[in-house]
């Protein structure tokens, strides 16, 4: 995070490059107090993961093709 002054306004760019513009520094040091205290942290367990490529492969199980390369074969004789 960036925070610096330029013509009297004093900006701050966050993490993901947002540009952010005040007229005063106290305000712009608690805007980034605040998203120091409001970043989110992601924490993710493998067991979610696990879950989620199980439920994948059964989907895959289920999809089965409806059509085979013999169907398409005879259409164009």
């Amino acid at each position: 995070m960036e925070f610096y002054e330029k013509r009297s306004k004093w900006y701050v760019i966050t993490d993901t490059g947002s540009k952010h513009k005040f007229v005063k520094k106290t305000k712009a040091l608690e805007f980034m107090e605040n998203l120091k205290k409001s970043a989110p942290t992601i924490e993710q367990d493998e067991s979610d993961i696990i879950e989620e490529e199980k439920s994948i492969a059964e989907k895959m199980k289920k999809a089965k093709a409806t059509v085979t390369l013999d169907d398409l074969q005879g259409s164009y004789e």
